[in-house]
């Protein structure tokens, strides 16, 4: 049984029970009415922890959603952001969190920030002054004071309490665990998510590969039974779907993906176990744990890899945001099996539930609609998207071909469901469709590391329903029974608990910010900044401005004052602050004016100056702007940037200038198969 839809009369659930095969989905609708929906609404206080709709009338899915939605709905949320210079005072700020006032926290990076906050659109942005209290030097120590940080949040008292101890004198239990190491970076995603979603915190140690890496058995199975001991030591029945852990998230690296013997039972049937894409190629290391020795499933499994800035961004995202518009991306032509995965229904889904659906497919899925999306940056909070492909690249209708340069930069952060083989087979991989994604600030993904079949993904109509019925979005992007339940390829990163909420029935309320010494107002502070700045004017003082003026989403201001430090010379030395407002606005003269002015540029800054002069190559009379793009081409796909320009090359240089620039890239290439691909387009 699959919970799939909620309907929008509160005290209803419409249940839609699905027998998933490998090549069809038979559908029943039974209704029933929802009892305990209190605890969706009820004010703060430890009952409303003790309180759950009766476990007979609700299946496990919905029941998970709906302990995820209790907790985020008796803990308060403060309209405001705080951009903290460090772990340490990260650490110090997340500890000032208690059940009745919780708020975002970020490492003040300029770039995951200012992304989240043009989501959050909060009433203040603070920057916290550090602390200047280093963490203590043995791993022992961190740990302890993680522990005692996560109780403080809860409100325990740290001197004689674990957090088990807190959530038992609440009368709650928490739905999922997280694992991470306090010598991994990634912590910082760890300490949030066992606070913000009220779960416990355990420590995983050891050498689990690295993230791109394939791990075997003996190094898997060291992983899985380190796993099942921290599950176990937390007191909670955990082996089974239904009972009280269901999740795991795994905060630290560990390999992507593991090679395996499995027991023919837990295999997925219909695919040879020799030959290509049989059960020697690896599995996904995230859907092979949380499963009991015969492969069958007790649990879901979400990953957080990265530094300490990327983990906390991905945390935030997951705990804080609302996500409301969600774009549909059809790369697949609609004839056959193909026709399971459209997105019409989908749509239909969403649209009742008022998401704000924007749907790409048949005439509107191909190369040029995809490109034109990119311009500015994608300004979707949830992106489901079909496409044949690999690792490399991604196929859309009528037979159009994207490649890595073109994955989109985002306005806003992003959560992706993407049927595509291979995209996440090397997730800390720029140079890889997923791995491109999640440096560009996707922070919920369902992909796969491998080739994984058309039917091993959910299709978007499923997934659809299961997320307005409050299923979490990387459960709801998983098969709970069928041939495809078992382990398999698809992998799953971010919070496994993180939810979508219908807009038509969230609730969440913000409360007043608050204020405190060591505090510092980002829009306050800016007269001051202003005056400092044609006091004395420096090239630093007007990089700090911009970006403030950016996380304050006043873009047009920015570029006001960028334009101001022209004035007084410092134009070259602030160009680089200035591209992202320009990028985002579409200020196409000034992007260019900026870019021109700067010595070195980095991949993010090369990817702008693409995605927004791509859809418009066919109308450029600049040949000083072809020349930039020729000279930048991106070192992913020399070939494919350059087969892009050449007409332009040839109509502004002339043929001889067009076959040079070729010929300059042969000479930087050693990849051998890149090497034929620029050989052929060499203009004769």
């Amino acid at each position: 049984m699959g919970i799939l839809w909620l309907s929008s009369r509160p005290t209803r659930l419409e249940i839609v029970t699905c027998r998933v095969g490998s090549s069809y989905h038979e559908c029943m609708h039974v209704t029933f009415v929802l009892l305990g929906l209190s605890l969706l609404i009820q004010p703060l206080n430890a009952a409303a922890f003790q309180e759950s709709p009766p476990e007979q009338e609700i299946p496990w899915p919905v029941k998970l959603g709906l302990r995820v939605n209790g907790v985020e709905q008796n803990t308060g949320l403060v309209d405001q952001v705080v951009l903290v210079p460090d772990v340490e005072t990260y650490l110090d700020e997340i500890n000032r969190w208690t059940l009745a006032r919780r708020w975002p926290v970020l490492l003040d990076d300029g770039f995951h920030a200012v992304r989240f906050i043009h989501a959050f659109n909060p009433a203040v942005v603070l920057r916290r002054e550090p602390v200047n209290r280093p963490l203590p030097g043995t791993a022992a120590d961190r740990q302890r004071i993680l522990q005692q940080v996560l109780v403080r949040t809860w409100s325990g008292d740290v001197r004689d309490s674990t957090i088990e101890d807190v959530f038992s004198s609440l009368g709650y239990v928490p739905p999922g665990i997280v694992l991470t190491s306090v010598d991994d970076p990634a912590w910082t995603a760890a300490i949030a998510l066992a606070a913000g979603r009220g779960q416990p915190l355990r420590f995983l140690d050891g050498d689990f590969g690295k993230v791109n890496a394939t791990i075997g058995d003996e190094k898997f199975l060291r992983l899985k039974q380190q796993v099942r001991e921290q599950v176990t030591s937390t007191g909670y029945t955990w082996n089974a779907l239904g009972d009280d852990l269901e999740t795991i998230t795994i905060c630290r690296s560990v390999a992507s993906k593991a090679r395996v013997n499995l027991p023919q039972s837990a295999r997925v049937s219909g695919v040879s176990a020799t030959g290509k894409f049989g059960h020697k190629d690896p599995n996904s290391v995230t859907d092979l744990l949380c499963r009991n020795e015969s492969g069958r499933r007790w649990g879901f499994a979400g990953w957080i890899h990265g530094d300490s800035v990327e983990s906390a961004y991905v945390a935030m995202c997951s705990l804080f945001l609302q996500r409301e518009s969600v774009w549909l991306f059809n790369g697949y032509p609609q004839e056959g099996n193909w026709n399971r995965y459209e997105m019409s229904e989908a749509a239909e889904v969403l649209s009742r539930e008022q998401c704000h659906v924007e749907i790409f497919q048949d005439s509107r899925s191909g190369l040029k609609d995809w490109l034109r999306m990119l311009v500015g940056g994608f300004r979707a909070d949830v992106l489901l998207a079909n496409s044949k492909g690999n690792r490399d690249f991604f196929d859309l209708a009528g037979k159009d071909r994207g490649f890595v340069p073109d994955v989109p930069l985002l306005d806003r952060p992003l959560a992706l469901h993407l049927i595509h083989s291979w995209s996440l087979a090397a997730p800390d991989n720029e140079a890889t469709v997923g791995g491109r994604f999640i440096a560009n600030g996707v922070y919920a993904y369902a992909g796969s590391v491998h080739e994984p079949f058309l039917t091993a993904f959910v299709p978007p109509e499923l997934v659809a329903k299961r997320l307005m019925s409050l299923v979490p979005f990387l459960v709801a992007s998983r098969h709970w029974d069928g041939p495809f339940s078992n382990a398999w390829r698809v992998t799953t990163f971010g919070d496994p608990l993180m939810l979508i909420q219908p807009p038509a029935r969230s609730s969440r309320m913000r409360q007043p910010p608050g204020e405190g010494e060591g505090y510092s107002s980002v829009r306050d502070s800016l007269p001051d900044l202003l005056r400092l700045m044609q006091q004395a004017p420096t090239a630093e003082s007007y990089r700090r401005a911009i970006l403030d003026l950016r996380l304050l989403q006043q873009d047009a201001m920015a570029i006001q004052v960028w334009q101001n430090a022209d004035k007084v010379g410092l134009a070259a030395a602030t160009a680089g602050s200035i591209l992202p407002a320009m990028f985002r606005v579409r200020d196409f003269q000034g992007f260019i004016s900026a870019w021109k002015l700067m010595g070195e540029h980095t991949r993010v800054e090369r990817d702008m100056l693409w995605h927004l002069f791509t859809p418009r190559l066919d109308s450029i009379d600049d040949p000083d702007l072809v020349a930039q793009l020729q000279i930048h081409v991106r070192p992913e796909r020399p070939d494919e940037d350059l087969r892009r320009i050449l007409p332009l090359l040839e109509r502004f240089f002339g043929r001889d200038v067009a076959r040079s620039a070729v010929q300059r890239q042969i000479e930087r290439t050693t990849d051998e198969k890149t090497l034929q691909r620029l050989r052929k387009l060499q203009p004769r």
